[in-house]
């Protein structure tokens, strides 16, 4: 990092209260309440209490004491895939597939996966969620006995997509949709929940 944005952040207020934002020659610096931005038109750099993280298009390095996470991102454009795992602390995204299988799609662990365009078909379950796995689904079409079946403390999301199957969320997972066609109920149980960000329609099905 060059020595005059360094000097740049030394020269911002840093009261808990204040926000400031100082952008120059494509460098932008957001201080507030004690955590510091620094934003490039490839590269953010975020430091907040004693944590630091790096994210550039390919990779998220994050740092907190002694401990470093490194993550790899990566987008994948295909006609046609295999059943996917995605486990650990990938980020992965994918776009314009179709898949097809019995448990066709899991998440599982720190995955984030996000899948675009496609269409997912499944005997069993079409997309499966465990641990801390997220799935954030856009404009995809979910075809399954089970569409999405998902426990631990997962996340999906769903944005203009249609899901034909059972929905079932268990332990503290949680669905965030909007714009979305279900066939089906949606299914809860343990701390299960829905958040409804309108524009859906829920089948009666269960």
């Amino acid at each position: 990092m060059k020595t005059w944005i360094l000097a740049l952040i030394l020269m911002l207020p840093m009261t808990a209260a204040a926000q400031t934002t100082v952008k120059v020659g494509g460098v932008e610096v957001d201080t507030a309440n004690g955590k510091t931005s620094v934003k490039t038109d490839n590269t953010k750099v975020e430091t907040d209490n004693g944590s630091t993280t790096v994210n550039t298009s390919k990779t998220k390095v994050k740092t907190n004491g002694t401990k470093t996470t490194t993550v790899t991102k990566t987008t994948t454009k295909t006609k046609a895939q295999k059943p996917i795992t995605c486990t650990g602390d990938k980020e992965l995204v994918i776009e314009g597939a179709t898949f097809t299988g019995a448990t066709t799609v899991k998440a599982q662990e720190n995955c984030t996966l996000t899948i675009r365009s496609s269409v997912i078909n499944s005997t069993k379950v079409a997309v499966q969620l465990s641990g801390n796995a997220t799935v954030i689904l856009e404009s995809c079409t979910v075809n399954g006995p089970t569409a999405i079946s998902a426990s631990g403390n997962t996340q999906v999301k769903t944005v203009g997509s249609t899901v034909t199957g059972a929905v079932k969320l268990g332990g503290n997972s949680t669905l965030e949709t909007s714009s979305t066609v279900f066939s089906n109920k949606v299914s809860t149980r343990g701390n299960a929940s829905v958040e409804d960000s309108g524009g859906n329609t829920f089948g009666l099905a269960k």
